[in-house]
């Protein structure tokens, strides 16, 4: 068994998660979590809106990669959560590099990025996901076949809206 920590539920049903547990999931205040019971044990994961979208964001990604043969990752603010099949065993499930946590915040630009740590790539392209003001993912592009100018903005920004749209329908 692992070792834990004990609290106390109040009246009112809650507990504290202690800080330590907090600053190693990286939560802040406001954050949600997922409750789960597995056979006798309750779990609690820090919750990924974009996580409770997984069929759709697997589907839009498929037919992105057929069309253009580019790579395409999915992303929150912490790691990869989806990418085209491509490149699954180099990216897939990876926590982000810092470098390109803190260029979500930039809009779409060719850029040489570290995605994860030691793994850089050029040509790449990060468009934000933003929810009620906060970005929490973004969708990647990282351009190997069909050049940029190619690949239609319009489509892009479907995608990107769709995805957003789904998010705030399951939070």
């Amino acid at each position: 068994m692992k070792k834990g920590m004990v609290r106390r539920i109040d009246e009112l049903g809650r507990i504290v998660i202690p800080k330590e547990m907090r600053k190693r999931l990286k939560m802040k205040e406001g954050e949600s979590i997922s409750f789960f019971i597995e056979d006798d044990t309750l779990m609690l994961k820090k919750y990924s809106e974009i996580e409770g979208i997984n069929e759709t964001v697997e589907t839009l990604i498929r037919v992105l990669y057929e069309k253009y043969q580019n790579s395409i990752l999915v992303t929150n603010n912490e790691r990869i959560l989806y990418c085209s099949e491509d490149i699954l065993g180099k990216y897939q499930r990876k926590p982000l590099s810092q470098q390109f946590i803190s260029s979500m915040d930039y809009d779409k630009q060719d850029m040489t990025l570290e995605i994860i740590e030691d793994k850089v790539e050029k040509h790449v392209y990060i468009y934000p996901f933003q929810v009620e003001g906060s970005v929490i993912g973004s969708l990647c592009i990282l351009i190997k076949k069909t050049p940029y100018h190619i690949i239609d903005e319009k489509i892009i920004g479907f995608v990107i809206e769709l995805i957003e749209k789904e998010i705030l329908s399951c939070v």
